[in-house]
């Protein structure tokens, strides 16, 4: 099974660079809408019990389109506060 991993670039499930096991490899810091997400995804699971992780991400991408812009800024500064850097 081939995936695409966040940089666009194809790698085979269970593939590991230099063979580091997944708990060895850095996590990229969390972005403004992965903050987001994190913080909301309890409310939807509340209101949506039965929907998968698919739906509740969809449901919060809704959200995010809509959220003010003053409070999304509050999540850009949050992700640069743990270290996500905008490209």
């Amino acid at each position: 099974v081939q995936l695409l991993e966040a940089d666009g670039l194809e790698q085979d499930v269970g593939e590991t660079e230099d063979d580091e096991s997944p708990e060895q490899r850095a996590r990229r810091p969390m972005n403004a809408f992965l903050l987001f997400c994190k913080r909301h995804r309890s409310l939807v699971r509340q209101e949506h019990p039965k929907l998968d992780n698919r739906g509740a991400t969809k449901i919060l991408a809704d959200w995010w389109a809509v959220l003010d812009p003053k409070e999304k800024q509050k999540y850009t500064d949050m992700a640069k506060e743990v270290g996500y850097k905008d490209k």
